[in-house]
This record gives C-alpha cells, sequence and structure tokens, in this order.
C-alpha cells in the first residue's frame, strides 16, 4: 500500500509536533514549525535528536528513532500538562477555626504568608493562633469579606484563586 502525499504529510506533522514539544521542554532541541515538510530543518532536528539520544545519525525516522522519540514525548506530556492539584479543604461546609491544629493550618499559614503584605510573617506551626486568626481577618477586610477570622470555603477559594497568581 502507497501512502498519499496527504497522508506522508499527516505523518510528518506528528513528527515534527513531537520534535517541536522536545524544544518546550529541553533546550537541547531547537524549535521546529509544524508544516508537514520533512525539509532541512526536521532533518536536522532528527538529526540533533538522534545524537542526543545516542542513536544512529541519519536524519530519517527510522523505528528506533521513532520509539525513542514517541517515549520522549509521552515523557514531556506530563512536563507540559498542568500539574494535578491537591484538594486540601476537608468539605464544603468545613470551617476553620482558631485552636484548629494539622496539615490544613500549615498550609493556610504558608498561603497567608505569601499573600500578605505584613512585614512579619506568621509562624508556621500547624495550629491556628492568634496572628494566624488576624492575619486571616486582615486578608478578609482587604477582599470584602466579613471580618470572622475564620476560614469557610469561600475564603478559602478566595485565597487559593489569589495565592494561584500571586
Amino acid at each position: 500500500m502507497t501512502y498519499t502525499e496527504w497522508q506522508q504529510g499527516d505523518h510528518v506533522r506528528e513528527l515534527q509536533e513531537y520534535l517541536r514539544a522536545l524544544a518546550l521542554t529541553d533546550n537541547n532541541h531547537r524549535e521546529l514549525a509544524v508544516d508537514g515538510i520533512y525539509g532541512p530543518k526536521t532533518t536536522e532536528a532528527v538529526s540533533q535528536f538522534q545524537a542526543a539520544n545516542g542513536l544512529a545519525v541519519t536524519g530519517k525516522a527510522d523505528s528506533d528513532t521513532w520509539e525513542r522519540l514517541v517515549a520522549d514525548y509521552l515523557d514531556a506530556l506530563t512536563l507540559l500538562s498542568e500539574a494535578v492539584p491537591v484538594k486540601v479543604f476537608p468539605q464544603p461546609q468545613y470551617v476553620i477555626r482558631y485552636g484548629d491544629k494539622g496539615n490544613l493550618i500549615y498550609i493556610l499559614q504558608a498561603v497567608l504568608n505569601t499573600l500578605s503584605d505584613a512585614a512579619e510573617a506568621i509562624l508556621v506551626s500547624g495550629e491556628y493562633d492568634r496572628a494566624t486568626e488576624q492575619r486571616v481577618k486582615d486578608l478578609q477586610q482587604l477582599g470584602g469579606f466579613p471580618e470572622t477570622g475564620e476560614v469557610d470555603r469561600a475564603f478559602w477559594d478566595h485565597l487559593a484563586m489569589r495565592y494561584n497568581y500571586a
């Protein structure tokens, strides 16, 4: 069976997309336009990939090159994708209060220190102490929330959004 020109272009585009993804995660690879043309730049990129991976440098995407490229591409996808978020807030109706202790409080205190303009950081102790409560009230005031000193789901989400874009 012979490939049509269109099918050949699809395969070349796929090869170029994989090489391009590797260039985004590894400075040892040059960016490559995805144009479906197996020209000098694609040949050079394939040769560079082969040399970097101890493969025979032919500039052609043989089966050994293709297998290694696919494996490296799948690894690159992990680096290019969004990290999986950690969901730490226990339940929607949960409220964090003065006196609480544990891992969630460590995280809250670290977030509060990152978001606060205060000159002094609060101690990240895992205990919801008066300093933590006051820092929560300060940020509640800035965010237009009731100054309760307690962290409910709505205020947690507000802190998380600000933290993600800090």
